[in-house]
């Protein structure tokens, strides 16, 4: 493979971390069926600048990219969160993205297809160690005089695909799929009835068994409340990822930081 296919197939593989951050909503005291509150969210989240290294096929190449490169080899993606909290102390969260990454490079000999893919999926449980923080929700905090204080511990999937098809010529690349450890917590402030602001951290992996040695997230967010149960978010995230398997020429993995800003609408009930 020639350096300038190779640098296709790296800017692509970077690429497939970028589908959206995190976004939570939750059901607000008084609300819901019962002792249940449940709530959700979608989000966007591009990054501005990715660095790191990818391996495809035993051969590490650099990343480097910034947004115009980002958003020009971005295919589409889908990403989405739902939180469930009995008497809002002890909660489910669900949280996947979905991000499809493509191009096709014509040289003067052979062309190269690249399509990368990430499929991520959080199953994670929740406890709020402030339950009388009544109920506070996407950044909803009732009289705006609220703190949130919540723990997080579960299970992450983890889908990534990087391959470089060499047409004529050999598929390189291919794919791999892990679960992760993750532990975590999130804090919300209320600053009135229309503005609350959260932060949110989480580490996993560990490398543990056949997951990555590390993957963290971190973010902070301003959550505007135009509506009852409605609110729209801006945020920033930091994501990483750390994971490799294979030896010799069968080495694939990726070890990338990313950040950039994003957008969410959550709700909930």
């Amino acid at each position: 493979m020639n350096s300038g296919l190779r640098s296709v197939a790296v800017l692509a593989a970077g690429l497939v971390l970028g589908g959206g951050g995190s976004v939570y909503a939750q059901g607000s005291g008084g609300s819901g069926t019962g002792d249940w509150h449940y709530g959700g969210g979608i989000y966007f989240w591009v990054p501005v600048s990715i660095d790191g290294t990818s391996t495809v096929n035993g051969v590490d190449a650099p990343v480097d990219l910034g947004f115009d490169e980002i958003t020009e080899l971005f295919q589409g993606g889908l990403a989405a969160r739902f939180e469930a909290w009995n008497r809002d102390t002890w909660g489910i969260i669900l949280d996947g993205w979905y991000a499809d990454l493509g191009t096709e490079v014509q040289t003067a000999g052979p062309r190269a297809d690249v399509d990368i893919t990430e499929n991520i999926f959080d199953i994670l449980g929740a406890y709020r160690l402030t339950p009388d923080s009544d109920g506070l929700s996407g950044g909803m905090f009732p009289g705006g005089s609220e703190t949130a204080v919540d723990f997080m511990f579960g299970a992450r999937y983890h889908y990534l695909k990087q391959e470089i098809d060499i047409v004529p010529g050999p598929l390189l690349g291919g794919s791999a799929d892990w679960f992760d450890l993750v532990i975590g917590a999130r804090v919300q402030w209320g600053i009135n009835e229309r503005w609350s602001t959260a932060l949110r951290g989480d580490l996993a992996g560990f490398g543990i068994g056949d997951g990555s040695d590390l993957t963290y997230n971190f973010w902070a967010t301003a959550n505007y409340h135009p509506w009852d149960r409605w609110a729209l978010l801006f945020g920033y995230r930091v994501y990483g990822l750390d994971y490799e398997t294979g030896t010799g020429l069968q080495r694939f993995g990726m070890d990338v930081t990313e950040h950039g800003p994003f957008v969410a609408i959550s709700f909930w009930y």
